[in-house]
């Protein structure tokens, strides 16, 4: 199976965050470009090294050695790597063994992602300790009796918002960049909901999906502001740089089974009808059905609103345009849909209600 353990190593070389493969002792296998340049390391520096001798402290030495004893189970946790002039990195961490099927016979390998949190540290813990939370009062709502259906009716409504507020917090740390930071992600969430509901989705599915569609962008945290905030035109390596951001996305989302919807979103919302966009090349009924939603919503949306290099269009303008790409870039289904919406006034009264 060295070829799939090959084929693995290039995956793990193409993400935009750190990554590395790692055995059951801790000895690290590999290590993607990416994170020997967040450590300052030459190429190779870190292979044949152990990932613990990463740790700043003493006491995240500790937890990775409980988590490579439970080698099988897959993690996620907070480390402060140790940098070449003393100081600290701090990362959310990522891990999960690699199947039978990749390793065959060989040696297990672990594949651990790190994620540098410098910038968003608190703003990233807070809002994963408020999904715990939210995770945990759900687990107990399960679990309450029938005399409690009132209190478990004002709980559900407490969760939800919760769940909202934790969602908004992460959708707006990847936009905080733009003038008009939380309207765009609620256009999205609005927009993506009704097409949903247009599209045959009941009430509670297209609800979910509304809130996963915020996160679509989460990835562009890691964008820097030269690239994002460039005026002109991009170079090939600046668009390359962008469009590692629904990898990076599908992996700040973590495995937290709440997010499911939203990883898929992350990752496939630039995947087009006719199989040429990205990550994977995904064409027709192949990009699942949310994705392919939110890639419909997120065009018309980023065509009305001003940006740096352009005015915004108007709603006839970017409707044409829309219906242009059907069957190109979008659903041509969805976009029938959308254009019956369009023509009934329910778009632009997302578009007034969170202000372009």
């Amino acid at each position: 199976m060295a070829g799939e353990v090959c084929k693995m190593k290039a995956t793990l070389d193409a993400l935009f965050c750190g990554a590395a493969l790692v055995d059951l002792h801790g000895t690290i296998a590999h290590a993607n470009p990416r994170l020997q340049a967040m450590l300052g390391t030459d190429t190779g520096g870190l292979t044949g090294t152990s990932i613990l001798d990463l740790c700043a402290i003493e006491h995240d030495r500790g937890h990775l050695r409980a988590i490579l004893d439970r080698f099988d189970e897959p993690a996620e946790f907070e480390l402060n790597l140790r940098l070449p002039d003393g100081g600290v990195m701090p990362v959310v961490a990522s891990g999960s063994a690699l199947p039978k099927s990749v390793t065959g016979e060989g040696p297990a390998l672990r594949v651990v992602t790190l994620i540098n949190i410098s910038a968003q540290r608190g703003l990233v813990r807070h809002a994963a300790e408020l999904a715990e939370t939210v995770t945990e009062q759900a687990r107990q709502i399960q679990s309450y009796s029938q005399e409690l259906e009132a209190r478990v009716e004002q709980r559900t409504e407490q969760l939800r918002q919760a769940n909202l507020d934790a969602v908004l917090m992460l959708a707006v740390a990847s936009e905080a960049r733009d003038d008009d930071t939380g309207a765009h992600v609620k256009r999205i969430e609005h927009l993506a909901r009704r097409l949903a509901l247009a599209a045959g989705m009941g009430e509670g599915e297209a609800e979910h999906l509304g809130l996963s569609a915020i996160l679509h962008d989460i990835g562009k945290i890691h964008i820097p502001d030269r690239v994002m905030k460039k005026p002109g035109p991009l170079t090939d390596d600046e668009r390359a740089l962008i469009q590692t951001h629904p990898l990076v996305g599908e992996a700040i989302l973590g495995n937290n089974p709440f997010f499911a919807l939203a990883r898929q979103i992350a990752r496939h919302h630039h995947e087009d009808w006719n199989g040429r966009g990205y990550p994977d090349g995904l064409s027709g009924t192949d990009i699942p059905l949310a994705a392919r939603i939110v890639r419909l919503v997120d065009v018309y949306d980023a065509l009305r609103s001003p940006r740096v290099y352009k005015r915004g269009w108007s709603p006839e303008q970017a409707l044409a345009e829309v219906e242009q790409k059907a069957g190109e870039l979008f659903d041509p289904r969805l976009v029938h849909l959308f254009a019956r919406m369009h023509r009934k006034g329910q778009v632009e009264q997302d578009a007034l209600a969170y202000s372009i």
